[in-house]
């Protein structure tokens, strides 16, 4: 791909092309590439080459999660881009705006189910708390503890990574790539996160188990917050 930038051998005007390089270069920032390399600058051209206005919603959501990453994580390779005043726009576009506060839970039922125990709890707490004008997304449920922002996420099958044949059972499950990204960009806000996932919640017995969980889970988050 570098190799295609360098010969200029991509067509950015084509609404397919510049599709498929924001899906790479997205990838490359959740990998981290975006704060090891200078040159990630050059990545950021080709991708906010073209007008805000033209892309649709999947793709202006993943644009301005890419401009978030790069501005929180990596303001010097940020300053470094072409289409600056792009960046900073593809956080405010009032499109994307609407994209972050309307965004469904990956698990609804689980979500409900979550806030359900927090009633239980007396937890007071808000669902899909914005943090802000800037940011890409929004915690499924937030609460406040010891005055620190900690935040919830639910996470379903296909927001975890796992290993072994399918009808294997297995534990260890690791987070995949975006609810990793939804944490660290809420993170860089002063939020602590913690993940509620769908198995783990599935094989609690009842409410009381079900509350418990979530009080380890809020304790150990807002310890981190601590740290």
């Amino acid at each position: 791909m570098v190799g295609w930038f360098e010969s200029e051998d991509m067509d950015v005007g084509k609404r397919g092309t510049q599709n498929a390089v924001l899906q790479v270069v997205w990838s490359f920032a959740v990998a981290g590439f975006h704060t090891r390399y200078e040159s990630f600058a050059a990545f950021l051209d080709y991708v906010f080459f073209a007008e805000l206005a033209d892309r649709r919603p999947l793709q202006l959501h993943r644009l301005a999660q890419l401009a978030d990453m790069s501005l929180q994580e990596a303001p010097e390779v940020a300053r470094l881009c072409q289409y600056p005043e792009r960046l900073a726009a593809a956080r405010t576009d009032p499109r994307v705006r609407s994209l972050v506060s309307a965004e469904p839970a990956a698990e609804p039922q689980l979500l409900q189910e979550v806030v359900a125990a927090l009633r239980g709890m007396g937890r007071a707490h808000e669902v899909r708390k914005v943090p802000d004008g800037t940011s890409p997304f929004a915690p499924d449920v937030s609460l406040e503890e010891g005055g620190r922002k900690v935040g919830l996420l639910t996470a379903g099958q296909h927001e975890l990574l796992r290993s072994g044949p399918p009808g294997t059972n297995f534990s260890g499950a690791a987070e995949a790539g975006a609810p990793a990204l939804r944490r660290r960009l809420l993170r860089s806000r002063g939020w602590q996160t913690a993940l509620v996932d769908a198995p783990s919640w599935a094989a609690l017995r009842g409410g009381e188990e079900q509350q418990a969980h979530l009080e380890r889970l809020l304790s150990a988050a807002a310890g981190e917050g601590a740290d």
